[in-house]
């Protein structure tokens, strides 16, 4: 590769022609990564004293994350996908990586502590149960806003 070549694709590389405005809404991300943390507290046994141990927890992902679907379709009708997935991915780094690493640092806890089997099951089901309604509800939103109908059954 020519070295005029090697500069140009790092400029594109440093340059990205997105913002980040472009890319995903941090605003839903810090209300996804919220969320998140706080079906830990719905979720966990109620013997902590923090929380409620409600074994239905996970149904909370259902409106959080059709109401981001929504706000993302309104913002990026045309192509929603991509800021979906980086907003998802942000909140995620936001409730399950960064919060229990602040816990660790504020209360002096371990990180087995933070990370205990019980919070990582509540966290998977929560988050599975978000993305697929969070797909669902952009595709519904995406038909609509086409007009298409779904197939009819003769």
């Amino acid at each position: 590769m020519l070295e005029s070549e090697l500069s140009h694709s790092s400029e594109c590389w440093i340059h990205s022609p997105y913002s980040v405005a472009e890319l995903l809404s941090l605003p839903l991300a810090l209300f996804l990564g919220l969320s998140i943390h706080l079906d830990w507290h719905l979720a966990r046994h109620a013997h902590d004293g923090r929380s409620l141990g409600w074994p239905a927890h996970w149904l909370v992902a259902i409106p959080v994350f059709a109401l981001a679907a929504w706000l993302i379709a309104r913002r990026w009708p045309d192509n929603p996908w991509r800021p979906a997935a980086l907003t998802v991915a942000l909140g995620i780094l936001l409730g399950q990586v960064l919060e229990p690493l602040g816990e660790i640092i504020h209360f002096q806890a371990t990180l087995a502590d933070e990370l205990e089997p019980a919070r990582l099951t509540a966290f998977a089901v929560f988050t599975l149960t978000g993305i697929v309604t969070m797909g669902l509800t952009l595709l519904l939103l995406r038909r609509k806003t086409r007009g298409d109908s779904p197939p009819s059954v003769p």
